[in-house]
């Protein structure tokens, strides 16, 4: 059966106009191309998920890198808050006034 599916497309497509042909042909073309990008991908997305795990595994062995990404999070907060002042500090006492009141 899938055998004559087959051949019906293929007899289909070799009735085709020139111009519907070679419009077909860019088109299988350009699907190829994009499943091998995709198979690509996905490869690279399988790769880069091993490694997360991989590196999760070791995080979660080390109390010592434990601490580090403890340490380095609460680093970030820290400076986000620090440019969220800086940013308020720049404002006019009128600026200021409209940011309370909205709050």
């Amino acid at each position: 059966e899938i055998e004559l599916e087959k051949r019906a497309a293929e007899n289909m497509v070799s009735s085709m106009e020139p111009e519907m042909m070679g419009r077909y042909q860019a088109l299988k073309a350009e699907n190829s191309k994009i499943e091998k990008d995709l198979q690509e991908q996905q490869e690279s997305l399988d790769w880069l998920s091993v490694k997360v795990q991989s590196l999760e595994e070791e995080v979660g062995n080390s109390e010592l890198k434990q601490e580090t990404f403890r340490l380095h999070q609460q680093l970030s907060e820290a400076l986000q808050r620090q440019e969220e002042w800086q940013s308020k500090a720049q404002e006019s006492p009128q600026e200021e006034r409209e940011r309370l009141l909205r709050q």
